[in-house]
């Protein structure tokens, strides 16, 4: 049930998504009453408890009333020379909805310092996503895979090296 300007408005085997703000619900989407809501607070909570994030440079982006969710986390510490003034650091990206616009997923992505006027380049290089649909999307499977990604990093900088030097 839906309640409008219009009027009150029920939609057989869908439900309504609203977020809770100092100005009152706002509405996000209408989904399929199987559409499991998946919090952006309890993903962004399961992945920094089972990684260190301390030193990473964080950025949320919210669009669509808050219902498209990007949570960046940037680890300068982490880092691979590629070749000599070469730089690449880790970027985990994770993304969610609460309008069926994304999946539930988790990027690695490569930042590349480009130029010496601080220009950068991303690049994904591992993901995986999960979509909001029945009983597949498990947190503690999704936390666990996060971490083995993660973990990857150093591997994938070593291959990256090889090519480097590969003519």
């Amino acid at each position: 049930t839906v309640d409008t300007p219009a009027g009150v408005f029920t939609v057989p085997d869908r439900k309504s998504i609203f977020r809770e703000t100092e100005d009152g619900l706002k509405y996000l989407a209408t989904v399929s009453s199987n559409y499991p809501v998946i919090k952006h607070s309890e993903i962004i909570t399961r992945i920094e408890n089972g990684m260190n994030l301390s030193d990473a440079k964080v950025e949320t982006i919210l669009s669509k009333n808050g219902a498209v969710m990007q949570r960046m986390y940037t680890l300068p510490k982490i880092n691979a020379e590629i070749k000599k003034g070469d730089i690449i650091a880790p970027v985990i990206r994770i993304v969610n909805s609460y309008n069926g616009n994304t999946s539930v997923g988790f990027y690695m992505d490569a930042l590349r310092l480009v130029c010496t006027n601080g220009m950068v380049s991303t690049k994904e290089f591992m993901s995986m996503q999960y979509r909001h649909f029945g009983n597949v999307f498990d947190m503690n499977t999704f936390a666990k895979n996060a971490r083995v990604m993660f973990d990857g990093f150093d591997g994938y900088s070593k291959h990256w090296r090889d090519w480097a030097e590969t003519p």
